[in-house]
């Protein structure tokens, strides 16, 4: 594993910390996808409110690495609302709901993005943002997620022995600049339970967090959401609709 310098995983940031972990999203986002980041801005403006971030920060407050995680409320979760906009699937909850999942405990995984000059830090990003999910699920009592996500972020999933399944009744699609985004799913206890069985070392380094060399981890409250999620938006439904359709969310790595 490459070496690193001293990184800091943060849950939830507010102020200056949050604002650059918005700046790495649209960042990324505008150099893999070339959406302009007022795209960006646009398409998760609804979902603001509900959202929560995993960051990576430099000591000088520079965020290398950030994820979204947008919680349920009445806005919805985007990959559900996704699949009515894009796939033309009405009954995404239904699908979702049918795999065992409940709504009321289950994240969308919105973004993940790590900026280029953050590789010389190897897969320790990448590795500590999926750390800090599996952490926050833990601490908030997370039942299951449900993505959009490029294929090859979910190849890189399987090489830390993270597996996702597909939604019942989506394929696999171009998708917001991705040529193959599929739509899915996961179990919050079978994810880690798979990866404990089948791949043991990266069980340690991404779920227990042992090799994260040079990355400050909290202790486990750090990683409790103290503010309630929006329960109310300010968009009216049709206001919603139309600053969905034709936009897209991404995972990038």
């Amino acid at each position: 594993m490459a070496p690193t310098t001293d990184l800091t995983l943060h849950f939830d940031p507010q102020g200056a910390l949050l604002r650059s972990t918005l700046d790495c999203e649209e960042e990324v986002f505008a150099e893999r996808y070339d959406w302009p980041r007022e795209d960006t801005r646009a398409y998760y403006a609804p979902y603001d409110a509900s959202s929560t971030y995993i960051a990576v920060a430099e000591d000088d407050g520079r965020v290398v690495a950030m994820a979204r995680y947008i919680l349920p409320s009445n806005v919805g979760l985007a990959t559900i609302n996704e699949l009515a906009l894009e796939w033309g699937i009405d009954d995404g909850e239904g699908l979702v709901a049918s795999t065992g999942l409940d709504l009321r405990r289950t994240w969308d995984v919105a973004s993940v993005a790590v900026r280029k000059d953050a590789r010389r830090y190897g897969v320790v990003p990448a590795a500590a943002l999926y750390h800090g999910l599996i952490k926050a699920s833990a601490v908030n009592d997370v039942r299951g997620f449900v993505s959009l996500i490029d294929e090859r972020v979910r190849r890189l999933l399987s090489m830390f022995g993270l597996m996702v399944h597909p939604i019942p009744g989506t394929t696999t699609a171009a998708y917001g600049g991705s040529q193959a985004t599929t739509p899915v799913w996961a179990d919050a206890a079978t994810f880690v339970g798979d990866q404990r069985r089948n791949n043991p070392d990266a069980y340690r380094l991404v779920t227990l967090g042992v090799g994260l060399d040079g990355v400050r981890v909290p202790g486990p409250e750090a990683f409790r959401l103290r503010r309630p999620a929006a329960t109310r938006s300010p968009f009216s439904q049709i206001d919603l609709t139309d600053a969905l359709v034709g936009s897209g969310h991404r995972q990038v790595v």
